[in-house]
């Protein structure tokens, strides 16, 4: 019964990888691959950092920072060192047996072996939902905020290196780690200096 299910999930994913990997027009292509690339999301989160840096007082500033460095280090390492190693879910660009149908254009270099589940997801939507839970913004900001990992997971599978739900593991395990970080006493004080300022 488990084989029939995952057989039929696996099935989904890979259907919904070839319609995202096959869309039009080509002009996309570059785009994604600057958003699917560290120095994209980086450069992001370095100017929001510098602004950050402007507008807020700098000790909590500093625990702010510390924060996001402790959330991106568990998505980063969990996902890298203790996910992907263990689980050995190839991406879809390191499949032999798929590899031929995806558009071959857009797959730039592939990246490590296994894909299960996004680095790049599960980093990018736990700073996000991190900073969603520390920060009172308007719905815009916050709009704004997610539209960042959505885009970066989306480059994502675009570019084949990783099946949807690779991506959608990735989120839930960002927003896990987001959530955790939020019940710390660290966390609770940082947010009433936030709203005290």
């Amino acid at each position: 019964m488990l084989e029939i299910v995952l057989s039929k999930l696996y099935s989904i994913d890979v259907t919904l990888l070839k319609l995202i990997n096959s869309l039009a027009p080509s002009f996309l292509d570059w785009p994604m691959i600057i958003i699917s690339s560290t120095y994209f999301w980086l450069s992001v989160f370095v100017i929001l950092t510098i602004r950050g840096y402007l507008k807020i007082d700098p000790s909590i500033f500093k625990r702010t920072m510390t924060l996001i460095i402790i959330c991106f280090a568990l998505t980063d390492f969990i996902s890298g060192n203790i996910a992907k190693p263990n689980i050995k879910r190839l991406r879809p660009c390191k499949e032999k047996t798929l590899r031929p149908q995806l558009n071959r254009n857009k797959i730039v270099r592939c990246g490590g072996m296994y894909g299960f589940f996004s680095s790049h997801a599960s980093n990018s939507f736990g700073i996000a939902f991190l900073l969603l839970f520390l920060l009172q913004l308007k719905t815009i900001m916050k709009l704004g905020l997610l539209s960042i990992p959505f885009l970066i997971s989306f480059s994502r599978i675009y570019l084949a290196k990783h099946y949807p739900t690779d991506i959608i593991a990735g989120l839930f395990f960002g927003l896990l780690i987001a959530f955790l970080l939020s019940k710390t006493k660290f966390f609770k004080k940082l947010k009433e200096d936030y709203i005290l300022n």
